[in-house]
């Protein structure tokens, strides 16, 4: 939130925030540029791989999507990897994922990410298996060609006039898990649904 500005009495400054903003390249106000539009016309992704590698990731479909004004602005798509053979630094076959993108607490002590990992150490069946967890980056707001986390902090120390009181750090943090499986509502037949009502009835006797 910025400080409140008068656009009748400062049309100026008023005129100068649109032009900035329609001129600024789409970093510098808040998008992801890791995720761009392939020539394949899907939307793709890079993922900072092992060491200086990048892997590429096709959003074959938006699963979920929040909506919430406040909140942790979670995206989570069906996806295509394909990742770089350590070997010959060629893409492998595609393997079918999941990307989830979301805002996150830095300081916490346990991410979703370190979690899964312990779960899939701990060779816990029924959950997810973590493939990649990583900290989105992007450009700094004013020092060029230097990639920094996709932090709320950064945008705060720029507004000097905001209130800070009940602020919560955040940075914006990618996951990769697989197996990808169908929605739980996905139904492919109206026998189906019902099969599950009936089975759920079965269970409770």
């Amino acid at each position: 939130m910025t400080a409140p500005i008068d656009i009748h009495k400062y049309p100026e400054e008023f005129l100068q925030i649109l032009v900035g903003l329609l001129r600024a390249p789409p970093g510098r106000i808040g998008f992801d540029e890791t995720v761009f539009w392939g020539k394949d016309g899907r939307k793709h992704l890079l993922v900072a791989w092992k060491g200086n590698s990048e892997a590429e990731v096709v959003l074959n479909q938006l699963i979920f999507i929040s909506d919430a004004l406040h909140g942790r602005g979670t995206t989570v798509w069906a996806a295509s990897m394909y990742v770089p053979s350590p070997e010959s630094c060629q893409p492998t076959l595609p393997r079918e994922i999941v990307v989830k993108d979301s805002w996150i607490d830095p300081l916490q002590k346990f991410t979703e990410g370190g979690i899964l990992a312990k779960l899939n150490e701990a060779g816990v069946e029924g959950v997810p298996r973590l493939i990649h967890e990583q900290q989105v980056q992007g450009p700094h707001p004013s020092i060029p060609n230097f990639n920094v986390n996709q932090s709320t902090h950064i945008i705060r120390t720029l507004l000097s006039q905001v209130n800070t009181h009940n602020y919560h750090i955040r940075v914006l943090s990618r996951l990769l898990t697989e197996p990808l499986g169908q929605e739980i509502m996905n139904f492919s037949s109206l026998a189906k649904l019902l099969v599950v009502f009936i089975d759920y009835v079965l269970s409770e006797f």
